[in-house]
Order: C-alpha cells, then structure tokens, then sequence
C-alpha cells in the first residue's frame, strides 16, 4: 500500500469495530466504504493505541473526520481468497 500510494495515505481496520464477520466481511466493508464516502469519515482502529514503527504506513489509531474521495477495501479471506475493491464518490 505505502509503495503504491505513499506515507500519507491514511489506513485503517474496521475489524476491531465488527469482529468476525466470514461471509459477511465484503458486504459490511461495502457499506463501510460508503458511509465514510458520504460523511466525511475515516474509522481509526478500536482499541488501537500504538503501531509498530517500522511500519511505514499512516496507520489512524483515532477516528477522523476529513473529505473522501475513494476508498480501498481490501478483503484477504481463508484459503487464498483475496479481493481488493475501490469506491468512489460520484463526480
């Protein structure tokens, strides 16, 4: 993610808010993704207080309240079952 899109691009985990959702994972993140789309808002990670420093990514420990434009969901599942979807803002 940091090669692809730098530092300063915010990451989070919605996990720690939903727990194990299995199947459900995809269509929670979806409606995730559009929340924040429409309000303005970045989840931090819950009960995260600190992120290892060598990890270089702008991991939010802290909710934040800011414009945005797109979100990545990145989905990696059991058995290899990995899914990535971008969601935009209408233009």
């Amino acid at each position: 993610m940091t090669s692809v899109f730098g530092p300063d691009t915010p990451c989070s985990s919605t996990k720690g808010w939903t727990g194990h959702t299995l199947g459900a994972s995809g269509i929670v993140e979806a409606f995730i993704a559009g929340l924040c789309i429409r309000h303005g808002f970045v989840p931090g990670g819950l009960n995260l207080t600190r992120t290892d420093p060598e990890f270089r990514a702008a991991v939010l420990t802290d909710n934040a309240t800011r414009t945005v434009r797109r979100v990545m969901s990145n989905a990696f599942g059991f058995g290899g079952i990995n899914c990535c979807l971008v969601f935009g803002a209408p233009a």
